[in-house]
């Protein structure tokens, strides 16, 4: 595509929230522990990401998110488990063929949104680029008997259907018109390519794109690094006299760890169904949890995490578990507006022991994730062999609960164009990747959550209890910060 007079720039960042004491504590020691010493003994930061030379196509190594997603996706056979979707829903009058070039700049402007996958000598690779940046194809519902019925059938059957990553490209999109005002676009990628964050850069390019594209034309590419840079850093940094530390930590913290687990109603199946049920939940008492948080220097999402936490160790026992905790991966200055798979999954080890109040276990996790952040530059699967875990393809060998902070952008917005609102809708696909997985979306006050499992290995009465029992547990740590673990509410019932 050839780009046009004037395209405007994506915007910044948005701003931060306001600063507090607690945040502000955070932040310095987040910069402490991400810091590297000179040799004159004063902290220095790593330096900025780099744009290397470009080749469209041309086979470079996969990033270590990228190998963890492939592997898994190789072991999930033909369900759709890494499959990102989202629907925009647009009211109000809507250009499209300026809509659908916008979406076509995305990919052009990020080669990772068109690359391929296969395996080479050296494991996987990866050919950003090779697929060319295509327009979301139009599909006309709004003269059928019930336009609404039709899309959400059309939005579920994208959602499922499972990429070929050595053939076609990660990325699919589509624009259903229901109406004279009223559109969905489909967008769909892999999470090879994709992680939460990348979902609200993207979000914000397809506004600035919009708004300044004329009736025709295309989009520059980033000029700066993109993701194959930070890939290429990643694995050279990994073989570097400094980063073998990072396995060296983790084989230290997790020996002798086993996964925090809701004992299943079901027997494992020889092979996973990965086949995935959700329920969404409202809570309440989030902001005096926050407030036990501030006054323990910490963050909402680890208190979350801590309750999360004390709610499988009540159904698990033992005092050394673990869940998977996504961590974002950006802190290297020039990634915090790329698009790619940042991302990767840590198995956070849950610091239980005897008398431990809910707050010290809140400091405890706090800890845990500030460690987390500086060594989660790890390859998992040599984590793996390092600590000699059988490889299970049934189960994660690390972790089998996933605990997460969501990224969804909440609400309506009414700034995405003149008289265009717009409605942002995270698509299930019907799997499940872990034998469970806790999801929370935090906006502002409101904080809302949903419980994804394993239909294989639980009732929807076991899953529905365990979301009842984390309510009334974060209630009462949010009141009752300092009592023991032991004296908290158990479940009604036992879930095993």
């Amino acid at each position: 595509m050839t780009a046009p007079a004037a395209v405007p720039a994506p915007p910044p960042a948005p701003s931060a929230r306001p600063s507090s004491p607690a945040t502000d504590r955070r932040a310095a020691l987040l910069a402490r522990v991400r810091a590297r010493s000179s040799g004159s003994g004063e902290r220095v930061g790593p330096a900025p990401l780099v744009a290397g030379p470009r080749s469209p196509g041309v086979p470079a190594p996969a990033s270590f998110s990228q190998e963890q997603t492939w592997v898994a996706q190789q072991m999930a056979g033909s369900t759709p488990l890494h499959n990102v979707s989202f629907a925009l829903h647009l009211e109000g009058p809507l250009d499209a063929d300026r809509l659908q070039l916008a979406a076509a700049g995305l990919a052009e402007r990020h080669p990772v949104l068109r690359s391929s996958f296969g395996t080479g000598p050296a494991g996987l690779e990866v050919r950003p680029g090779a697929h060319p940046a295509t327009r979301p194809a139009l599909r006309d519902l709004s003269r059928s008997a019930d336009p609404d019925r039709r899309a959400r059938t059309r939005i579920d059957a994208l959602a499922r259907t499972r990429f070929d990553l050595a053939a076609g490209p990660p990325v699919r999109t589509e624009l259903l018109r229901l109406g004279a005002e009223r559109h969905v676009l489909m967008w769909v990628a892999h999470h090879c390519v994709v992680d939460g964050a990348s979902f609200g850069v993207l979000l914000d390019e397809l506004r600035a794109l919009y708004a300044g594209l004329p009736h025709a034309g295309g989009a520059p590419a980033c000029d700066g690094p993109d993701f194959t840079d930070f890939a290429l850093r990643q694995r050279q940094e990994a073989s570097g006299p400094g980063r073998p530390e990072a396995l060296e930590h983790w084989a230290g913290v997790l020996k002798g760890a086993v996964p925090a687990a809701l004992p299943p109603d079901l027997p494992r199946p020889a092979a996973p169904g990965h086949r995935g049920y959700s329920i969404p939940f409202g809570l309440d008492g989030t902001e005096r949890l926050r407030a036990v948080a501030a006054s323990s220097g910490t963050t909402l999402f680890a208190a979350l995490l801590a309750v999360a936490g004390t709610a499988l160790w009540q159904h698990s026992g033992g005092d050394r578990l673990t869940v998977g905790v996504p961590m974002a991966g950006r802190g290297l200055p020039g990634t915090e507006r790329l698009v790619g798979p940042f991302s990767t999954t840590v198995p956070l080890l849950l610091p239980f022991s005897a008398g431990m109040t809910g707050r010290r276990l809140l400091t405890g996790v706090s800890g845990a994730l500030l460690d987390a952040d500086r060594y989660q530059d790890v390859s998992m699967a040599k984590l793996v062999d390092r600590l000699g875990l059988p490889r299970d393809p049934t189960r994660n060998p690390l972790f089998q609960t996933l605990v997460n902070a969501g990224n969804l952008p909440g609400g309506a917005c009414r700034g995405f164009a003149p008289d265009l609102a717009l409605r942002v809708e995270a698509v299930p696909n019907g799997t499940v990747r872990m034998d469970a997985e806790l999801t929370f979306e935090l906006h502002g006050a409101q904080v809302s959550g949903r419980f994804e499992y394993d239909q294989d290995l639980y009732h929807e009465t076991t899953a529905a209890e365990f979301v009842r029992h984390f309510a009334l547990l974060l209630r009462t740590t949010a009141d009752h910060p300092d009592l023991p673990l032991a004296e908290l509410p158990l479940p009604k019932t036992d879930l095993g």
